[in-house]
């Protein structure tokens, strides 16, 4: 019925299935072959096109998709609201950075990353914030907009996977003593590097120095605090996304137990303000209800 190379559909399949054939025979030469010719395919789409400047507004909305996507298998529909107003604080942080840095060397050194998962990073942990500020019913879009833009900003001093996962002290031996300081320091070092920048406000540079919760941002303290409320609602967002990318993207584990990222969280959240707490169980509950 089929030659080799033929491609072959579910509806084909299906339709010799309901005519009660059970079995179909395949010349075992002619599958090697097209299983080798397959997994050479595979091997080429997991490889990842260089991040750079250019396509980083690509590599965004793809990123938005794949998150929006992921939280949709797990019961929640991100709004076309939301996914606006993360695309535009992407586009507003883009032209921040280009007018901060000093070099077009610079600007390709932190807008080009070696993995897209920088990106499915800040994208979850501006849809969190956004959802976190709704619960909260702190609905002004400014707000949504600042966090957004410190999820775009926090990190863009680490390149990788490897570093982005980084959330205790103990974890930097895996890297050499350059790195170890870059991924200890990220924090000051964005807070430092954006602070030249008038554009920015004083309060965003504080999130951003104190997303780990440290206020010197040099440090992976164990606790969530801070006095100014809008820094204790990002850090449990970007703290969230992290754990939840690590069970979902990188070991792709779909039945992860939310409750479980929640509760280390809620653990270690030092705020006299329960709602934050409150907020985050019922965006945990969404995920969990599907």
């Amino acid at each position: 019925v089929y030659k080799a190379g033929d491609e072959v559909y579910f509806e084909d399949i299906n339709k010799y299935r309901t005519k009660g054939v059970e079995e179909i025979f395949v010349n075992s030469k002619q599958l090697e072959e097209q299983l080798v010719e397959m997994s050479g395919k595979i091997g080429s789409d997991d490889e990842e096109e260089e991040i750079t400047e250019e396509n980083s507004s690509e590599v965004h909305s793809n990123s938005l998709d794949y998150v929006s996507d992921l939280l949709s298998d797990s019961g929640i529909n991100v709004s076309a609201e939301t996914k606006q107003i993360t695309k535009k604080s992407f586009e507003v942080s883009k032209d921040l950075v280009k007018r901060t840095v000093k070099t077009k060397k610079e600007l390709k050194a932190l807008l080009g990353k070696e993995d897209s998962f920088y990106y499915k990073h800040i994208t979850l942990t501006s849809i969190i914030c956004c959802y976190l500020l709704d619960e909260l019913h702190l609905t002004d879009e400014r707000l949504k907009e600042k966090l957004c833009l410190c999820a775009n900003l926090h990190n863009i001093f680490l390149n990788n996977t490897d570093e982005l996962i980084v959330d205790s002290e103990v974890q930097l031996a895996r890297f050499k003593a350059d790195r170890q300081k870059v991924v200890l320091e990220h924090a000051s070092a964005a807070a430092v590097f954006f602070d030249s920048n008038e554009a920015i406000s004083s309060d965003t540079i504080k999130i951003i120095r104190e997303h780990h919760g440290s206020q010197s941002g040099k440090e992976f303290p164990t606790t969530i605090t801070s006095y100014l409320k809008m820094s204790v609602i990002f850090q449990i967002s970007t703290l969230f996304a992290q754990k939840y990318l690590v069970e979902t993207d990188i070991k792709s584990n779909l039945d992860v137990n939310v409750m479980n990222i929640f509760n280390k969280i809620h653990d270690n959240v030092e705020t006299p303000d329960k709602t934050l707490l409150k907020a985050l169980r019922s965006v945990v509950q969404d995920l969990t209800s599907s």
